[in-house]
């Protein structure tokens, strides 16, 4: 499960996330939402569905019209968390959101609903599924480093519906990396 903390306080935002792995890679994904009925499945090269309808990300590239998604790992230093969030919608960000449930950001990216998610240290299983979906759907990856992601695993990465938002996202995000 996913969004654990928000079912137990009574948020009803958490999904179901089952990857299955192949060499350390997810070759096939699936993220439920119980309480919208919503389920979300990608095979690898087979594009992604939502209750068996096939979805694509969106192809806003405006970055005053991207909404942002951020989901970090349990060890987060609250004093960075402040100055991105600041920094993204002081850079012209339409939006950032802190969802506290990572599998419903990456479906959210999928059905075309956000532009961008940055990934900041979470667990491997905590998107081995959402990663996919959204990959399948048509979203760019980028690491830290601004470069094309080649370890799967890799725990800091953006996500985004476009190879621009990637650029402008990282640049904000470039200088709060630095001595971190």
């Amino acid at each position: 499960m996913d969004g654990t903390n928000n079912f137990v306080i009574g948020i009803p935002n958490f999904s179901i996330s089952i990857a299955l792995l192949y060499k350390n890679e997810s070759v096939a994904g699936v993220i439920y939402q119980p309480i919208i009925d919503q389920t979300y499945s990608a095979i690898k090269n087979g594009g992604t569905y939502v209750n068996g309808r096939r979805i694509k990300v969106n192809n806003v590239i405006d970055k005053n019209k991207t909404t942002v998604a951020y989901i970090c790992g349990y060890k987060i230093d609250r004093d960075y968390l402040g100055k991105l969030m600041f920094s993204l919608v002081g850079a012209g960000c339409k939006r950032v959101l802190y969802n506290w449930s990572g599998a419903h950001d990456y479906c959210l990216l999928a059905l075309g609903k956000i532009e961008s998610i940055i990934t900041d240290n979470i667990e491997f299983h905590d998107f081995a599924a959402g990663k996919l979906i959204a990959l399948e759907a048509g979203a760019k990856i980028i690491d830290f480093s601004g470069e094309e992601e080649k370890d799967y695993t890799n725990t800091k990465f953006i996500l985004s519906n476009a190879s621009e938002i990637n650029k402008y996202i990282f640049s904000i995000i470039k200088p709060l990396q630095e001595g971190r």
